[in-house]
């Protein structure tokens, strides 16, 4: 339910983002830190951010990321015993 590039405009440190910034050059890393940092933003810097994700596989990356934990996840609550579900309120 979101556009494309309100987290950027909103300055919001994603995991995409992260790996980005992790992959960047010291030219990359300076555009970040205008972009993010210093919320220093202007026309084409979405489009520039957006290329340099995909330059250095930041979706893929968070993605497959995302994935694991989840399978992580699965794997843990396999080990819970199945039980009977207690009513509201109680712990």
């Amino acid at each position: 339910g979101k556009n494309t590039g309100d987290d950027f405009r909103e300055r919001k440190v994603t995991l995409p983002l992260i790996k980005a910034v992790a992959a960047a050059n010291i030219e990359e890393r300076a555009f970040w830190v205008r972009v993010i940092e210093k919320g220093q933003q202007g026309e084409g810097d979405l489009a520039r951010a957006m290329a340099l994700m995909a330059r250095h596989g930041a979706m893929e990356a968070a993605r497959d990321e995302a994935r694991d934990w989840a399978a992580r996840a699965q794997a843990a609550l396999a080990t819970v015993p199945p039980g009977k579900p207690k009513s509201a309120g109680t712990l």
